[in-house]
């Protein structure tokens, strides 16, 4: 099987529009001879005749007539696939975000992305603050926004927020004998505080409702299944932010951390990371200016030293 070199064809599709060696050498950067020999090299390739040559120029013979369709295709075929890869390349940036951060802010966060960074290309998921916060240790993410009860070592970014008992306003779960918790599910960090501030208090209490997300707690809350630990900046006009009055023990101060992954985690950050963090940080320190973040804690609650 001959393969045809595109080099040939791109010469010979220059002569046959040109109607001549002089200006298709012009226009492929080469000598009338270089194209004369060119041409000569794919007619022997071929085993056809595809100019005659006159005094008045050059015309495609039957053959020539023949293949100038298919050099067309194969030179438009070649420059498409050259093309694809002298694009600029997409950065791919792997970022994790607690759910109720990609419930309330992430809308207009992927607006600011769209309209200042259209040519990086996101991977965007949520889950646990534990894993999110493993994770970006380990290089599996290069950024992320979580949550935390301690002060972590290092961070790009650092806010702080109050964790308050949730409850509905028109009935009393936390009136009952035996406490009725509504909780995510294992792993998480409010979760186990929660447990753990109730057993120090020596108060009785149940998991009534375990949901996998920020909806589903919301909404058994809602439904009187039970008292839910919320940050304060997500608690929503038509629940109860308890106070000490209730009698339940106190909340620490919540950390929201924004950690880019270490350099020895998969190599520096790209341009699109260094950027999407940079954005992140703007909208988080707008936020945190605004008092859209930062929350004064409630009479009776518990800070937490870093």
């Amino acid at each position: 099987m001959r393969d045809l070199d595109t080099a040939l064809l791109r010469t010979f599709v220059s002569v046959a529009d040109s109607g001549g060696f002089t200006r298709a050498g012009g226009r492929v950067n080469r000598t009338q001879s270089t194209v004369s020999q060119q041409i000569r090299r794919l007619e022997d390739l071929l085993g056809s005749r595809l100019l005659d040559r006159n005094a008045h120029g050059v015309t495609l013979t039957a053959q020539g007539e023949c293949l100038l369709g298919y050099a067309r295709r194969i030179l438009q075929l070649n420059d498409e696939a050259v093309g694809v890869f002298t694009l600029p390349r997409v950065e791919t940036v792997r970022i994790g975000v607690t759910e109720d951060f990609a419930v309330e802010d992430l809308p207009a966060l992927l607006m600011a992305v769209q309209a200042e960074m259209p040519d990086v290309q996101l991977e965007m998921r949520t889950d646990l603050s534990v894993v999110l916060a493993a994770d970006v240790e380990q290089g599996a993410l290069d950024i992320a926004l979580y949550k935390s009860l301690t002060v972590p070592p290092r961070s790009s970014g650092l806010y702080t927020d109050w964790l308050v008992w949730a409850a509905p306003k028109v009935r009393f779960p936390e009136r009952e004998p035996v406490f009725p918790l509504v909780a995510f599910r294992q792993g998480c960090i409010y979760r186990n505080h929660a447990v753990q501030v109730l057993e120090e208090q020596g108060r009785r209490w149940r998991v009534a409702y375990t949901s996998e997300n920020v909806s589903g707690v919301l909404a058994a809350i809602r439904a009187g299944f039970g008292v839910g630990v919320l940050s304060a900046s997500a608690v929503p006009a038509d629940l109860r932010a308890l106070g000490p009055e209730s009698g339940l023990p106190p909340l620490p101060t919540a950390h929201l951390v924004l950690q880019a992954r270490r350099s020895a985690a998969g190599g520096p950050l790209g341009k699109g990371a260094q950027r999407m963090l940079a954005l992140l940080k703007s909208h988080l320190d707008e936020r945190d200016r605004r008092g859209l973040l930062l929350h004064p804690g409630p009479a009776g609650a518990m800070a937490v030293a870093g």
